[in-house]
């Protein structure tokens, strides 16, 4: 799907999501969203921001960043919504932590099964998982938005190997942990521009590299110099979470050529 016809699909009516509306939540705040920031952050007219549960969007400059802001623009801002926290109340940076509701409609939802998003869930926030995580796999099925695959090299390209959980501390032995890539597809490939990403907001992107057929490359998280197969993140924590992650290998353009995830030590 070309960028204008996909940005064109995402600016239908609301009124098809009338139906999917949803109890008021317990416990609920009520708030007034001034202003959108990005797709899924926003502002109250108290100037609070609101960092929304379950739900990691693009960031700026990343494929389809600004239609997920321009989406829940169109869902919120201006509008009364409905707050509604889980067990941690405010991240790192002093951001409210909530799930969002508008006229009984759950948003986070609404924006994972449009493809808007990939499914961000924290320990121990998780009280809307299952919901969340069936509409992450609604628009995988679908191949909406983010979940768009490559044609010319989804299916051919392979993890061949990942080590997310690097021997003793994990921040002390950043190269410790790494992911390798498999080139099945029959030719060459030049990956320049391409990002390898986390669930999170973690993303490595290739410079000008050139991976041969039935060749490997590995991307350790530390520093080093790199190499023919080998290349280094050069992060200074890890990018790999022990507690259970996902990967995204996107090409130049933005379209999905793999996704993969684990459950981690979290899953037993």
């Amino acid at each position: 799907m070309n960028k204008p016809a996909l940005a064109a699909a995402f600016l239908v009516t609301l009124s098809v999501f009338a139906a999917q509306e949803f109890a008021r939540p317990a416990a609920a705040e009520s708030a007034f969203a001034a202003r959108v920031i990005d797709g899924d952050t926003l502002e109250t007219d108290d100037g609070l921001t609101v960092r929304m549960l379950g739900i990691n969007t693009p960031e700026k400059k990343q494929y389809l960043y600004q239609e997920a802001k321009d989406f829940l623009k169109s869902l919120v801002e201006g509008k009364n919504i409905t707050l509604e926290r889980d067990v941690v109340d405010r991240d790192l940076y002093g951001r409210l932590l909530r799930y969002v509701f508008v006229n009984g409609t759950f948003v986070e939802k609404l924006i994972l099964e449009k493809g808007l998003a990939n499914s961000f869930i924290i320990p121990p926030n998780g009280k809307y998982s299952s919901q969340l995580r069936e509409a992450e796999q609604h628009a995988k099925e679908n191949g909406f938005g983010l979940w768009e695959y490559d044609a010319e090299y989804s299916g051919c390209i392979a993890v061949s190997e990942f080590q997310w959980d690097a021997a003793g501390n994990d921040i002390e032995n950043l190269n410790g942990e790494y992911v390798s890539f498999r080139n099945g597809c029959g030719a060459g490939i030049n990956m320049t521009e391409w990002t390898l990403k986390n669930s999170g907001t973690r993303i490595y992107k290739f410079g000008k590299y050139f991976l041969e057929s039935g060749r490997q490359v590995k991307i350790r998280s530390g520093c080093g110099k790199d190499s023919g197969n080998e290349l280094f993140w050069c992060g200074k924590k890890p990018a790999w979470n022990n507690n259970g992650d996902a990967l995204y290998l996107r090409d130049s353009q933005g379209l999905l050529v793999l996704s993969e995830s684990y459950q981690g030590n979290a899953g037993g």
